[in-house]
């Protein structure tokens, strides 16, 4: 995770890790299929998650707005046949301290 998210090693493979603004998928786009991971920042890409075809998403949940809407949205996906996937452990990211992200794998 950490070479794809603001990587800082010679060796990351950004290279072919496509950048989607949230507003395409919402008219229709569709992730290429070798998309292996989504990553969804905030309620604006989070509200999405139903059309996303990935197998594994991380959210990315910004507790600064006081709208629940996001992490309803996620807590309801993650009980649709997902397993929650370690941010540490298994993607080796460390999210900084105000920010709070989950990790799961989704059923395509």
């Amino acid at each position: 995770m950490s070479a794809y998210v603001l990587p800082d090693d010679d060796r990351a493979a950004t290279w072919s890790t496509p950048v989607v603004p949230a507003y395409r998928i919402g008219e229709g786009w569709e992730l290429p299929e070798t998309c292996l991971m989504a990553v969804l920042d905030r309620f604006g890409a989070i509200k999405l998650l139903n059309d996303i075809t990935t197998p594994l998403v991380l959210c990315i949940v910004d507790r600064s707005v006081a709208d629940e809407s996001a992490a309803e949205t996620i807590i309801e996906a993650r009980h649709n046949n997902s397993r929650p996937v370690s941010i540490v452990d298994e993607l080796r990211w460390r999210p900084p301290r105000t920010v709070e992200a989950l990790a799961f794998t989704v059923a395509v």
